[in-house]
């Protein structure tokens, strides 16, 4: 072999083991600063994911109510492990009046605040009208809250006047009824917040007052109605509902379970994970 052929030879030889190491070394701590910068976006990736699932919840039952006419809403489902916390949210729909179960059915009053109902078998159905469902007659004038039901072949409904004008029929006086529902959860699947992420009721609420705060795993419903502005909040006590209107803004802070009822944050100087969603009460945006 001539000394040009070997010279080339060398030439061509590989990376010695000091080389190799090196360039490890430098790939292994590039990798590192990399994670570190990384770190606070991918960390809270998941309450962000959660965010914007629940907007765009809020905006397809929006688009319910606007499509059948009448209130559509999110069920915040409280957990029965901590009654703070929120993990799945349900559709919440209002049910088409009820009128009876024919063109016949017709309400008796059988005193000044309380009428029978014939035709109306559904009545006996459990959980068809509730207690705080409102009840009107002859199509028109104000809606009374219902305050008992008392089912049978011919239901019997009791309603209060207070803060509405007496009715004006006298007993056995039979006329049409309308029963206008109270929020109904849909039995579709419902929304679940990405893993390890959660709404916390605890800090969430409408304005700067009222809290979803409560020991008791009862849902909260907000309701939207058809020009989307929000309707009202409903409040279960295990047994039915009450409702308030809504005059501000609703808020919900989505954070980590293991947070819940903590200081919300990003309101000061410490960052973290949690992220506000709020609402506009006259627009539902």
């Amino acid at each position: 072999m001539s000394r040009l052929t070997k010279s080339i030879h060398h030439a061509r030889r590989g990376f010695t083991l000091v080389e190799l190491l090196v360039v490890v070394a430098m790939l292994i701590i590039l990798v590192s600063v990399l994670t570190a910068a990384m770190q606070p976006v991918l960390a809270g990736k998941e309450v962000r994911e959660a965010a914007r699932g629940l907007n765009a919840y809020i905006a397809g039952t929006v688009a319910r109510a606007a499509e059948t006419g009448r209130p559509a809403g999110i069920w915040l489902q409280r957990s029965q492990a901590n009654a703070n916390s929120c993990f799945d949210i349900f559709f919440a729909e209002v049910p088409p009046l009820y009128a009876g179960d024919a063109l016949t059915s017709r309400a008796t009053f059988n005193s000044a605040n309380a009428v029978d109902l014939t035709n109306a078998s559904q009545m006996a159905v459990a959980g068809f009208v509730e207690v705080n469902d409102k009840i009107r007659f002859n199509y028109s004038g104000p809606w009374y809250p219902i305050t008992a039901i008392t089912p049978g072949a011919t239901p019997s409904v009791t309603f209060s006047t207070i803060d509405k004008p007496p009715v004006p029929y006298a007993a056995q006086d039979s006329v049409p009824f309308q029963i206008e529902r109270g929020p109904r959860k849909s039995p579709v699947q419902p929304m679940q917040l990405p893993n390890n992420t959660v709404v916390d009721l605890s800090l969430s609420g409408v304005g700067n007052d009222t809290r979803f705060a409560s020991t008791q795993a009862n849902p909260v419903v907000i309701m939207f109605r058809p020009n989307a502005s929000i309707d009202r909040v409903y409040y279960h006590d295990g047994t039915n509902f009450t409702s308030q209107p809504v005059l501000g803004s609703i808020h919900m802070l989505l954070g980590r379970p293991d947070q819940v009822g903590q200081s919300p944050g990003n309101l000061g100087t410490e960052p973290n994970e949690n992220r506000w969603l709020s609402i506009n009460h006259q627009t539902g945006r």
